[in-house]
């Protein structure tokens, strides 16, 4: 590899570096539109993380107006996503976003509202069952303030 070769390819890369640093840049402005140090931050701050401990204690089912209201929706853009718990999906047909692992209850029921995303569970029996999967997409969501 020459050196202008080398060159481009690191140019490249510190742009898309920049890229991604300015929009999660955006998203947490969009979560906590107060600067440090002004009233009102550290209160919006604390509204934020306990949205988010909520978040993963519950793992709530959240359809579009409310999950828009609480939390920040990032798309999740790395490869190598594995559903965990706490981790979520967002059906890009309706708009909600479900949890990609249930918590482990004797009965539990959730989908989306769309019935594109569902999963059941009743004793030891259940299913899940996502119809098109190409219509989905990981997600990390940020609580707001």
């Amino acid at each position: 590899m020459d050196k202008e070769r080398k060159r481009k390819l690191k140019k490249l890369g510190k742009d898309e570096v920049q890229r991604r640093s300015d929009e999660l840049h955006a998203r947490l402005n969009e979560a906590n539109p107060l600067d440090p140090g002004e009233p009102g931050w550290a209160e919006n701050y604390k509204r934020g993380t306990e949205r988010e401990r909520w978040l993963k204690k519950k793992l709530p089912t959240l359809h579009q107006p409310r999950l828009e209201k609480l939390f920040v929706v990032r798309e999740y853009d790395n490869v190598g996503w594995a559903p965990h718990k706490g981790g979520y999906i967002q059906c890009q047909i309706c708009g909600s976003a479900v949890p990609s692992v249930r918590p482990n209850r004797f009965i539990d029921y959730t989908g989306c509202k769309c019935k594109n995303i569902f999963w059941w569970k009743f004793l030891k029996w259940g299913s899940s069952s996502i119809k098109f999967p190409e219509k989905i997409a990981p997600v990390k969501l940020t609580g707001r303030g």
